[in-house]
This record gives structure tokens, C-alpha cells and sequence, in this order.
């Protein structure tokens, strides 16, 4: 962990306390601060830490280990001259001097002043624009006052001097009020950091008397001081990454972060972790591109979860990314979208992280709605079973998979000295090498082997309270599934409501959701060692467990359905014929509360068990239960096999989204309305979903899908079909793909009052990036609208078509490859003004030359000549 350069006990120098008595009265350095701190909210530039100080004013440390001392002074009546500046750079010196003393090195510190006073003279000109550095570092040199030069000889004084210089950047702030400037760039900050206009003075009032003489401020204290003040619904109250720097000194300090599969934020920031050899691949490729999706996928204990938050943490504390893990309220629109919102308004992607992705139903879903303009990265992790027959349904989304399978010889011998144990004997080095599993290689060298760890693990907790084992037990065998268990039942079965807070049970036990209404334990692997260890009967706990769970409450039903379905995937044989009869018990008490989704979840055990009736109560409930749920929905959509089926199913559906919020599935339901539903089932469906469209600002996922039923039924009602496809493209102006099928729509419907929108909308969506991405957009919008033009309009868009294409041709060439296609070269045509057609010639022409695809242009060239004869 990065310390600051300068600090103990000189932090209590005379030129770094002499100003403590006037911090009240310093405005200037207030509001540079102040300004800083709204930077820091989001580690803006990289900025991670800022220190508030006396005379020094404020210090500025950044991610990659970079600190700025900074001075301000405020004398808008005086003059910065070349004494002026000596008495600042002297005061840095002290600084420089300071830090060699602690680190030996003083190479990443640098030096600011921030003054509000007229710079005159040469030295101080040279000075400001970095220049005859040799010349002004002598000057200083022969004014140094002697507590700073007392037993340095004229060589290091020399030294001392240039570094100074060399270092120092001047900021003039002049103007009537700077500091009422710098409140306003923090205030401007500050808002698109989402804190409402009428609470900015609080904040700033909030922030400024926070401010004292030494005390140090990091990103997450910045928000806890804020977050009273912003919205209940903003992303700053959910689970964004919050951490403490708590410092780990020894290496047995490391333990339970790397035996007890116990991951925090302070483990990452006091650089716990061991770096894999995969992570600065991986780091550089997940910023490249948005929206994208990034999968780590590797056995159980290979250290994904740990890997992918030690890249997000990176880019986060680089302030290139706002990172946060997955809530499943995300995977509604309106979530959704302030999240984008949010991301946008801070101008930096948000890294969403989502632990074993295939697993968490509401974020496939959620990936699979978003949109090209979505300026969010997933970070996932997965077992590489779980990617086999797999499938993000999304065009929009680049996906990149990153495969951690093994562990190198590096890796092993890097984990070993951070554990102070020694190297593995060469046979077993080679065999965890190929097993990939970092975890059970450590509880190996800490236990000798995995049960005798966790034998070893269990006693405090077993002499502590029998209640705290069982309960410990009942999340383990959970666990080995990273299934969380809701605290309902652990209440009901032990008792005690918050036993995770006991001491024996840190780093063991952790609330798994926002709410706090699941908890779960540890790492899979561990918990498998702690079960086998006990030698517990996965069959008959689940069936004791499964005894407390009352079949009404959905969280604690769908809890006992999947720890059921965990029996099976376990393939614990033995376990489960010894209690067939007692485990056909408690799915036969399920059935008759369950939703059509708990139906499906439930079919494998059930066909496991030999229940014969189950697939007719499951085919009944299918084809008369109205869906309850989004994932009920979908599996009601999925089951409709024909459109004679979904035509059956449509009411139930068309009810459940036109009473429900929810976004989940709905654009599967849009989708399958395109081809299966009649023409009137399609009616209503459009009259319903333009209100819910309109209610979530228009999100493109859906907003795209109800454009193309339109655009494939041209039976519709043309004044719904054009009403509709206008408020869609109102909505979502700026979207590519919804622009280019209103276009499509428009060329049959031929509406005078969207053809005039389209054009409007033209000029946000006929980008030269989104024409090089998509060259047809730009022919489609020309059929569209060309014959409802007048000659003015024609002319106007001609002209701003060519300079598009020459923006494209010139990203064409950049790019090196054959992007540019005939019909791009022809689609300025559509708006020529036939008078003008000699003159579209010579500019298609020029344009032509400048690309690379010759074929392509040579081909261009012969339609515009024959158009032009």
C-alpha cells in the first residue's frame, strides 16, 4: 500500500504548521479543495487520495503511486515575482528532502503552485512555461535558506535545485473570483455525479467542514460524507465499491484472506493478492471497447472472483472505470438506465462484476437487452461447464472469454513466499500447475491437506456454540454450490438472527445480498472440505433443512428447490437413494405452491425421483397459471413452440407485462409477437408497450424490437403503425438501429410528419464512426426520404453527406481495411439535386480517391457516370 511521502513527524515542521492558525480564512485553498474532492469522487484523472494541510495546503496522491504537493496562494494585490517564487520552491525543497529521508526516492513527487497572483519578470516567465531550467535552478540554489542547506555540500544543494524546478508546475488562476470558480467546478462535478442542484450547497458546506489539518480523505469517504444528500435511488447508496485501507504488516496476517476464501476490498487495496500472470492482458483489453462483455472462466478455486476484482479495483483507482457488483435490481429498465445515465454524466464506463454469470438468471437476462449505446463492461466470471451451450443473444455485445486453467510455476513459487512456506515437492508442483485450483493448493500448505484444514477450521467454532456449527454447516453445504441461504430459515433452525457478527465465524460467514436477507459462507472448495470433513449426509440435511421452509414464502421455497437440485448436480448417488422416499416427500409439499418457473427448476428432480405425475401437472399448470414472475413469463414464451400456441398463451402474457413493470423477458415477448402473433394480438401489444416505453425514457433493446413489428407487418393500422414508430424514434433519438428501421418503416408508410423527424434526426445519428460501423444506414435513410424533399432540404443533406463520407474515407484509411462498400459511395446520390449532379460527381470523385478499396470506387464511379449521362 502506497504511503505518502512525507509524514510522521515531518508533517510538524515550522514551514507545515506555521500556517495552521489561519485555515478558517484560507478561501483559496478551501475551494481548491474543495474542488479536488469532487475530482476524487470518481478518482477522476486517477486520483485516489487528498491530504488537507496547513501552510503546504494540499497534497495529491494518484494510482499509480504519483504525489503532488501543492501551495496556493491567494494575493490577487501582489505580484508574482522571481522572490515570490524562490520562497514556495524553497518550501518545496523541504519536501523533497523529506521524502528521499523516508523512501530514499523522491522520483514520483512533483510540486504545483496555485496562485491568483500577475507572474513578472524573465525568471518567472522561464519558470511558468518550463523553460531555462538550468539557469533559474542555480538562482535558487544561491538563495536557499540555511535550515534547508545546513550539511548539504554545493553539489547536492545543486541537485536539490534542479529537481525543484524541474518538477514544479505554476497554475495562474487570475479573475475576480477564483475560488467562486473553483466552487463551481466542484458544484458542476458534483451534479453529474448526481447530487441534485438544490442539495449542492449542503455538499459543498458538508465537504468544507470536513476539512482539517492532516486529515487524509480517499474516494469512499468522499461518499459516506455525501450520501445523505443524493436521491434513495442513486447508485452511490448500492453496492458500489467501497473499501477501507487496512494495512496487513505480517505474512501470517494473510491467511485469512487466502485459507478462509474471504474476499474484501482492504485485502485488494493492501495488495494481498497475487498477481496472475494472465492480469495485465486481461486489465488492457477490458476498456477497449463498450457495450462489451468479459468472461474469467476457469475450475473452482482458480481465483476468478479475486482476479476480476483486482482488475476492476485497478481501473477503478485509474478512474477509468466506476466499478460495482451486480443487484439484481439492475435487471429492471428503469435501474438500468440511471445506471447508464450515471455513466454517462461522469463520462467513464460503469464494470459491472457478476460472479458465476449462468448462475444469475436476472443478469443473462439484463446482457441481453443491452444496448450498443450502453457505456457499461461486464466482468464475469464462470466455470467452464457452465459456458458449454451457452449463448449471449445479442449482436450488440462484443464478448470475450479469458480462460484460467492453470497455474505456472511463477504463480506457485509468487503464492509461497507471500504464505513464508516453502515450494511444493516437484511431482505435486506439477500436478496443481495443471489443476488450476490456487485454493486448494493453499488450504494444502496451510492444513497438509484440505479436510484436515477445515477439521482444524471448525474447532473454535464447535467449542464457541453448537448453534454457530450447524448453522456454519447449513451454508456450507450450500456453499459448495455458491448458494446463499436466507436468514429466515437460519433463524428459525438456530435461533440466532446475526451470528455472522461472532468473532469465530470473521472472514467465514458474509451477507450475500444488499438486503442482508441472504447469507452464505465462504469459497465452494472450502465448504466441500468442511462438509466431508464432518462427514455429514448431504441428503438427510437437506431434507432436515428443507423441513423449515414454508412453501409460501417464494425466497425460502425457491432456496429448497435449489438446494434439491444441488443433490443432483452433485451426483451424491448413495446419498439420494438412501432417502428417495423422504426426499419425494418434500417435493411433492413443493408442487403445489410453486410458479411456473419453480415448476422447471424442479422438473430435474423430479424426474430423478420417478414422480410419474409430474410432467402432467407441469404441462397443466403451463397451459392455465398466469405467469407471476419475469422468469415465469419467459418459460411461458419458450414453451409456446408455434404460433398457434403462443396465440393461445398471448392474453396471459399481454396481461402480465401491461400489469407488470418489469422489463425482464418483455423484448423475448416483443420479439415472438413479430412472427407469431395475429394482426390484432400484435395491436394491442404496440398500444401497451409505447406506454411502457414511454414510462422508461425508451430503452433501445425494446424500443428496436417494437419497431420491427411494425416493420414486418405492414397489415397494421397505418395511423397506429406511424404513431407509434414517431413517439419510438422521439424517444430514442440517437439510436442507430432504431433510426435505421423508423427509415425502413418510413419508405412504405410514407408519413409526411415522420419523414420531417427523420430528417431532423438525421444529423445525431449519421456519425462518421456509426456510418464506417454501418454503411447501409446511410442508403436506407436516402430511399426513405429522398422523394419528399425539396431541392433546399436535398441540397442541405447532400452537403453534409459528403462531408460524413469524407470523415468515413478517412477513418477507412486509418483503420487499414476494406470497411467502405459500392452502395456507400452511392448513397450521397439519394439527396443530389438533379441541377447539381456534375458537382455531386467531382466531390464522389474526390472522396473515391481517398479510399483504399479501389474495386469499390472504381465500381461507384461507373454508376455515377451513368447516372450523370
Amino acid at each position: 500500500m502506497v504511503q505518502w511521502a512525507v509524514r510522521g513527524d515531518d508533517l510538524n515542521t515550522r514551514p507545515r504548521s506555521g500556517g495552521d492558525w489561519a485555515l478558517r480564512g484560507f478561501r483559496f485553498q478551501d475551494a481548491f479543495a474543495l474542488w479536488q474532492m469532487s475530482e476524487l469522487l470518481t478518482c477522476n484523472g486517477g486520483l485516489v487520495a487528498l491530504r488537507y494541510e496547513g501552510a503546504q495546503d494540499v497534497d495529491l496522491m494518484y494510482t499509480d503511486g504519483r504525489q503532488c504537493f501543492v501551495q496556493l496562494k491567494h494575493r490577487p494585490d501582489s505580484q508574482f515575482d522571481w522572490d515570490f517564487a524562490c520562497i514556495v520552491m524553497s518550501s518545496f525543497a523541504t519536501d523533497e528532502l523529506d521524502a528521499l529521508k523516508s523512501d530514499g526516492d523522491a522520483s514520483n513527487v512533483s510540486y504545483r503552485l496555485v496562485t491568483s497572483s500577475v507572474p513578472v519578470g524573465l525568471e518567472v516567465d522561464s519558470l511558468v512555461r518550463r523553460v531555462k531550467i538550468p539557469s533559474n535552478a542555480a538562482s535558487l540554489a544561491k538563495v536557499f535558506p540555511p535550515e534547508i542547506v545546513t550539511g548539504l555540500k554545493k553539489a547536492p544543494q545543486n541537485r536539490l535545485a534542479r529537481a525543484v524546478v524541474e518538477k514544479t508546475v505554476v497554475d495562474i488562476r487570475p479573475g475576480v473570483d477564483p475560488c467562486g470558480d473553483m466552487r463551481e467546478l466542484a458544484a458542476s462535478r458534483l451534479m453529474r455525479f448526481g447530487v441534485p442542484y438544490e442539495n449542492i450547497e449542503a455538499v459543498l458546506s458538508v465537504l468544507a467542514n470536513a476539512l482539517a489539518a492532516r486529515r487524509s480523505f480517499d474516494p469512499e469517504t468522499i461518499l459516506e460524507l455525501i450520501t445523505p444528500h443524493l436521491p434513495q435511488d442513486h447508485l452511490g447508496r448500492k453496492d458500489v465499491i467501497r473499501i477501507r485501507e487496512t494495512p496487513y504488516t505480517s505474512p501470517m496476517a494473510t491467511a485469512p484472506f487466502y485459507a478462509k476464501g474471504a474476499f474484501t476490498w482492504s485485502a485488494l487495496a493492501a495488495e494481498l493478492d497475487l498477481k496472475r500472470d494472465a492480469h495485465d492482458d486481461i486489465m488492457a483489453r477490458l476498456v477497449t471497447s463498450t457495450p462489451a462483455l468479459h468472461i474469467i472462466s476457469g475450475p473452482g478455486g482458480a481465483g476468478k472472483t479475486t482476479m476480476s476484482r483486482r482488475i476492476g479495483w485497478d481501473l477503478h483507482r485509474q478512474g477509468k472505470v466506476f466499478a460495482m457488483s451486480w443487484d439484481p435490481s439492475l435487471a429492471e429498465v428503469s435501474a438500468w438506465e440511471r445506471l447508464c445515465g450515471f455513466a454517462r454524466a461522469i463520462r467513464r464506463p460503469a464494470l459491472i462484476f457478476v460472479d458465476d454469470l449462468f448462475q444469475t438468471e436476472d443478469a443473462v437476462e439484463q446482457i441481453a437487452r443491452i444496448s450498443p449505446s450502453d457505456p457499461v463492461v461486464i466482468l464475469a466470471t464462470s466455470r467452464p461447464e457452465h459456458l458449454v451451450g451457452q449463448k449471449i443473444d445479442n449482436a450488440n455485445l462484443d464478448v470475450f472469454e479469458h480462460k484460467l486453467r492453470t497455474l505456472s510455476a511463477s504463480e506457485i513459487k509468487g503464492l509461497c513466499e507471500r504464505l513464508d512456506l516453502p515450494l511444493p515437492a516437484s511431482g505435486d508442483l506439477r500436478d496443481f500447475e495443471q489443476s488450476g485450483n490456487i485454493l486448494l493448493l493453499i488450504m494444502t500448505l496451510l492444513g497438509g491437506s484440505v479436510r484436515e484444514y477445515a477439521k482444524n477450521l471448525l474447532e473454535p467454532i464447535r467449542h464457541r456454540s453448537p448453534e454457530l456449527l450447524g448453522a456454519y454447516l447449513d451454508l456450507c453445504l450450500n456453499g459448495r454450490f455458491d448458494r446463499s441461504v436466507p436468514r429466515t430459515i437460519l433463524l428459525k433452525r438456530w435461533k440466532s438472527p446475526y451470528f455472522e457478527k461472532e468473532e469465530v465465524l470473521d472472514n467465514l460467514v458474509f451477507v450475500a445480498r444488499n438486503s442482508g436477507a441472504y447469507l452464505r459462507s465462504g469459497h465452494a472448495n472450502l465448504s466441500q472440505g468442511v462438509i466431508e470433513a464432518e462427514y455429514i449426509d448431504p441428503a438427510e440435511r437437506t431434507i432436515d433443512i428443507a423441513s423449515f421452509v414454508n412453501p409460501d414464502n417464494d425466497q425460502e421455497r425457491r432456496f429448497a428447490i435449489g438446494m434439491l437440485d444441488n443433490l443432483i448436480r452433485a451426483g451424491e448417488n448413495h446419498f439420494f437413494e438412501l432417502k428417495r422416499g423422504e426426499l419425494d416427500q418434500t417435493v411433492r409439499s413443493l408442487i403445489p405452491h410453486c410458479q411456473l418457473a419453480d415448476m422447471q427448476r424442479l422438473r430435474r428432480t423430479a424426474e430423478c425421483l420417478g414422480i410419474s405425475d409430474f410432467e402432467r401437472l407441469f404441462a397443466e399448470r403451463l397451459a392455465t397459471a398466469p405467469p407471476a414472475t419475469g422468469p415465469d413469463a419467459a418459460l411461458l414464451i419458450d414453451s409456446a413452440k408455434t404460433a398457434e400456441d403462443f396465440q393461445v398463451a398471448f392474453p396471459r402474457l399481454h396481461r402480465f407485462y401491461q400489469m407488470n413493470d418489469t422489463g425482464y423477458a418483455r423484448r423475448n415477448f416483443i420479439a415472438r409477437c413479430t412472427y407469431s402473433a395475429n394482426n390484432n394480438q400484435k395491436e394491442e401489444m404496440l398500444r401497451s408497450t409505447v406506454m411502457w416505453l414511454e414510462a422508461h425514457h425508451y430503452p433501445s433493446a425494446e424500443a428496436k424490437s417494437v419497431l420491427d413489428v411494425i416493420h414486418h407487418t405492414r397489415q397494421l393500422d397505418k395511423s397506429l403503425s406511424t404513431d407509434v414508430t414517431i413517439k419510438v424514434l422521439r424517444g430514442a433519438p440517437r439510436d442507430r438501429l432504431v433510426f435505421r428501421t423508423a427509415c425502413s418503416i418510413q419508405a412504405f408508410l410514407k408519413d409526411v410528419e415522420l419523414n420531417a423527424l427523420i430528417v431532423k434526426c438525421s444529423d445525431a445519428v449519421l456519425t462518421p464512426e456509426n456510418v464506417y460501423r454501418d454503411a447501409g444506414v446511410f442508403t436506407i435513410f436516402g430511399g426513405a426520404v429522398r422523394n419528399r424533399l425539396s431541392e433546399v432540404e436535398r441540397q442541405r443533406l447532400f452537403d453534409r453527406a459528403i462531408e460524413v463520407l469524407r470523415d468515413v474515407a478517412a477513418l477507412s484509411q486509418q483503420a487499414g481495411g476494406k470497411r467502405l462498400s459500392r452502395r456507400l459511395f452511392e448513397a450521397a446520390l439519394h439527396f443530389a439535386p438533379d441541377a447539381h449532379l456534375s458537382v455531386g460527381r467531382a466531390q464522389i470523385i474526390e472522396i473515391a480517391g481517398m479510399s483504399r478499396v479501389r474495386e469499390h470506387s472504381l465500381d461507384s464511379l461507373k454508376h455515377i457516370r451513368n447516372m450523370a449521362a
